[in-house]
């Protein structure tokens, strides 16, 4: 694939017109349409420019394969990731509401309580069932990605990330404030029923945008997606190990039981077996 080409994809990748790239280029529009049509080309210092702002190396872009698909995947995991996260997000913040309706009407009427808390289950159940099959088959079917965020992308997120996480713990931070207010002149649940609303609205915050930063993190989704051949060579390793120590387990414990040596105290080995198999499995994490 030519420049050009390459050129003409990026830009769009970015979302970026020919005078857009030309003001930040500090050059003409006819200059950027004039090497999008291959009738030229740019100086070295511009085309350094264009790899650190496309966050790209210069052999690939005067020589590799950057392909519309790579648009395209960038819209249609943006589109699956925004899906996901709306949607776990009002699944979580409807089993809080839920829970709140009970605690409030539990008092007066506890089978229309019971009723109203079962619908959320009933409704977010089979949404989280939904979304889980959905992730599992597009993982599936793109087991590794491709970095599709440029770095400023990433980095305005960054920026107003901790922001709005400081704003949902001050959420929670006003709920115990307004509990201990209301706790003392209050005999009903109202003060932990205005605690569990705070909290509600701040377990959506930290949701939503938690999601979202997992979103942008690439190697993240490479790294632990269970269709990649890494992670499976990698997970495949920790397995075996793991299920050597619970063999040696089992064993240990069926010799004490056999033998009567400590057999009533034997129950201690599968607890260490456990802490073995965590420990393998962090010393295995590249991460």
């Amino acid at each position: 694939m030519s420049f050009s080409e390459n050129l003409i994809n990026l830009r769009k990748r970015e979302n970026l017109s020919q005078e857009q790239l030309a003001e930040k280029l500090d050059i003409s529009r006819q200059a950027v349409s004039k090497w999008e049509s291959g009738s030229g080309y740019p100086e070295m210092d511009k085309l350094m420019f264009l790899c650190e702002l496309f966050e790209c190396s210069l052999d690939t872009l005067m020589k590799g394969k950057i392909s519309e698909d790579t648009i395209g995947l960038k819209s249609k995991y943006t589109k699956f990731y925004d899906m996901y996260t709306k949607a776990t997000t009002f699944c979580i913040g409807l089993i809080f509401l839920g829970v709140i309706l009970f605690m409030a009407m539990a008092e007066r009427t506890s089978t229309i309580a019971l009723i109203v808390l079962l619908i959320a289950v009933f409704i977010t159940v089979p949404i989280f069932i939904y979304l889980g099959m959905k992730e599992d088959d597009f993982k599936k079917k793109n087991p590794k990605l491709p970095y599709l965020f440029s770095e400023a992308e990433v980095e305005a997120f960054h920026k107003k990330y901790p922001m709005i996480i400081s704003f949902g713990v001050c959420l929670i931070l006003v709920g115990v404030i307004l509990f201990l207010v209301f706790s003392e002149s209050n005999t009903s649940n109202t003060p932990i029923l205005l605690l569990l609303v705070c909290i509600t609205f701040a377990i959506s915050i930290f949701t939503y945008f938690g999601l979202q930063k997992n979103k942008f993190d690439i190697d993240h989704y490479n790294r632990y997606n269970k269709y990649n051949e890494d992670f499976q060579r990698e997970s495949n390793l920790v397995g075996k190990i793991c299920g050597v120590i619970m063999l040696v387990a089992v064993t240990i414990y069926l010799c004490s039981i056999l033998l009567k040596i400590m057999y009533e105290n034997s129950w201690i080995v599968f607890p260490i077996a456990g802490i073995l198999c965590g420990i393998v499995a962090i010393i295995f994490n590249k991460d």
